[in-house]
């Protein structure tokens, strides 16, 4: 149990009846929200029956899926409860390779996965991650800076060397605009079931690609209106800050990641920039029990269930040869 040591910060305040009414008002705004019993404190008297509580349902709210930080804080002239919630999504990139898909689809053996995925990349696209080739998106500048730097300067390369990695370069446009097409059309949501339910599963491979595609389905059944970014902001972080990794540069579909020159030099530049920076946004709920408690019910659920799905969907990918 927390303990109070008298110093300078936590002698009793000239206001501390009224600290300590609004403390307690916002407690029950608190417990009342989440439906928690909070242990009886007020009798230990001022300010250590509030810390005593603070601590109390910073532990009666916590979850294994999300960061929760319980805060008192002072705004607007009160002190209140403050809860902020994050999903950690782990320090990973989520970049979402379109070549297999490519190959899959090319592929009559294997079209029907194809078909299966295509439904796949386009919920992830209609919840709004980036596409490489979308002149807005943040690997898009990467690849436009690898394709200068290669092709102003042939004379740096190995013949051989540099019609390879031109190869590239020019394969990945090529790839990144026809499945941007094959992946745009909303209407392939409304046939995700139907394929789903017609994919016959005759190995390994094609379980698990029937596994993943199931997982996004009930996603998609459950958040039809989903957005990965949703919950992208609230985290006190300026947009200007440029020593921030933001969520739509980390989260992206990208040409291939499966260690060719290019992909390579794609990671190469997307850690170099992020190693300036010193924090990362993460998906983030921030509920403040002022004067009445919260209306809404938003939870991190999309997000808890999104980001393990995308990281079995990318293990998927890597493996497609």
């Amino acid at each position: 149990m927390p303990k109070l040591c008298p110093s300078a910060r936590t002698d009793v305040p000239s206001d501390s009846e009224q600290r300590e009414a609004e403390c307690y008002q916002s407690l029950d705004l608190f417990c009342r929200y989440y439906g928690i019993r909070p242990m009886a404190t007020r009798h230990f008297g001022f300010p250590y029956n509030v810390g005593l509580a603070l601590w109390d349902v910073q532990g009666k709210l916590s979850d294994s899926r999300y960061d929760t930080l319980v805060s008192l804080i002072r705004g607007k002239g009160k002190w209140h409860f403050t809860v902020r919630q994050t999903y950690d999504t782990g320090m990973a990139l989520y970049y979402i390779p379109v070549s297999p898909l490519y190959q899959l689809l090319r592929d009559n053996n294997r079209k029907m996965q194809g078909r299966l995925l295509q439904c796949v990349f386009a919920y992830l696209l209609h919840i709004g991650i980036p596409f490489y080739r979308g002149q807005e998106s943040f690997l898009h500048w990467q690849y436009e800076v690898i394709g200068e730097w290669l092709l102003e300067n042939p004379e740096e390369w190995e013949q051989e060397d540099f019609h390879r990695q031109a190869s590239q370069w020019r394969a990945a446009q090529v790839v990144g605009d026809w499945i941007g097409k094959k992946i745009g059309n909303p209407i392939l949501l409304q046939g995700f079931q139907k394929r789903l339910d017609a994919f016959v599963t005759n190995d390994k491979n094609e379980w698990e690609c029937h596994r993943v595609a199931k997982g996004f389905y009930a996603l998609y059944r459950d958040f039809p209106d989903g957005n990965v970014f949703a919950h992208a902001r609230g985290m006190g972080i300026s947009e200007e800050d440029d020593e921030t990794v933001w969520m739509d540069q980390y989260i992206s579909f990208v040409a291939d990641a499966r260690g060719d020159w290019l992909s390579e030099q794609v990671l190469e530049g997307v850690n170099s920039h992020f190693q300036e920076c010193a924090q990362m946004q993460n998906p983030t709920i921030v509920r403040r029990f002022r004067d009445t408690a919260p209306k809404e019910r938003d939870t991190l659920e999309f997000e808890s269930r999104l980001f393990p799905l995308l990281e079995q969907l990318i293990h998927y990918l890597l493996e497609v040869k």
